[in-house]
């Protein structure tokens, strides 16, 4: 009886475990449908809002790149203008260091052209001054030449005044021809006497012409006319003068004639030849022969004695 009643109670047992295995069983599979009911519905609902969420996602990387790709497009233009700002400064940078570099150069040449030209101006200085220093001892070698010659020249110009002193009393005492202008000359001559510092030959030359034409005027048988008082007015009367011996006076028809001598006056002329009726013929001829009116000829002319100077009225 227990073991039986222990059979039956195993066997019991064993039953309510397999229902209850059964109901178990069966409550797990309607578990589990329910549960892959719900899990599918889930599913579907998180595919969807899974969709939704990725339609949104990719809404919003779409919006994203665009945005990027319009900033990546901005920051390239950016990029580019910035490159090319870059290139354009390089560009000036370049240029003027080129400029820079050709005016350095060109600086540097010209300062060698100056120094050059410095030193070709020191050389011509230095030439400059060795010929002045030469041109200063010639000007001072010279300024003692004319010092020299200067005094030599003061030593000779005091003859030079007693031989002027001596032609114009000549020319007092001598004959009444052209009186005016040898006496000018003379003075000209005497005035250039002071003016030797400037022209320290002219003197010489002219005291050397004086004598010069009153020598040739000793040589000279000359017509000419002369003016004569004549009572009371002057007249000017055709004459000749021998050399220094005498000027003959005489008008054309003869009624004017005489002969004045040195140290004589004209009008003291007629004087001389007054006693002479043949001395005024003469006098006409030889005139008319002296301006080439008369074929030459000889010609018998009246000179009156001559006072003889003694040797100190010749001094």
């Amino acid at each position: 009886m227990p073991e039986s009643t222990s059979i039956r109670s195993r066997g019991h047992r064993g039953v309510d475990c397999l229902i209850l295995a059964t109901l178990l069983l069966a409550g797990l599979a309607h578990a589990q449908e329910g549960a892959s009911g719900r899990t599918a519905g889930d599913r579907t609902d998180r595919e969807r809002n899974d969709g939704a969420e990725s339609r949104k996602r990719t809404a919003r990387k779409t919006a994203a790149g665009r945005s990027a790709r319009e900033q990546f497009a901005r920051a390239s233009e950016e990029l580019l203008d910035l490159q090319a700002r870059i290139r354009a400064s390089e560009s000036r940078l370049a240029e003027r260091r080129r400029t820079s570099e050709e005016r350095l150069r060109e600086l540097t040449e010209e300062g060698r052209a100056a120094e050059r030209s410095v030193e070709l101006l020191k050389k011509a200085v230095e030439k400059r001054e060795s010929s002045l220093a030469a041109a200063k001892g010639a000007v001072q070698t010279r300024e003692k030449e004319a010092g020299r010659l200067q005094h030599e020249l003061t030593g000779a110009l005091e003859p030079l005044k007693q031989h002027l002193d001596r032609a114009v009393k000549a020319i007092e005492g001598g004959i009444a021809w052209k009186m005016a202008e040898r006496k000018a000359a003379a003075e000209g001559a005497r005035e250039s006497l002071g003016q030797t510092a400037a022209q320290p030959f002219e003197p010489l030359q002219r005291v050397g012409r004086l004598q010069t034409e009153e020598e040739a005027l000793g040589k000279l048988v000359e017509a000419g006319t002369v003016e004569l008082e004549v009572q009371g007015e002057k007249a000017a009367v055709p004459a000749f003068h021998l050399g220094l011996l005498g000027v003959v006076l005489v008008s054309p028809e003869g009624r004017i004639a005489g002969f004045a001598g040195p140290g004589q006056r004209l009008e003291d002329g007629p004087a001389a030849a007054k006693g002479q009726p043949e001395a005024p013929k003469g006098y006409v001829q030889a005139l008319e022969i002296l301006r080439r009116r008369r074929a030459p000829g000889i010609v018998d002319l009246y000179i009156p004695s001559l006072p003889v100077q003694s040797s100190e009225e010749a001094k």
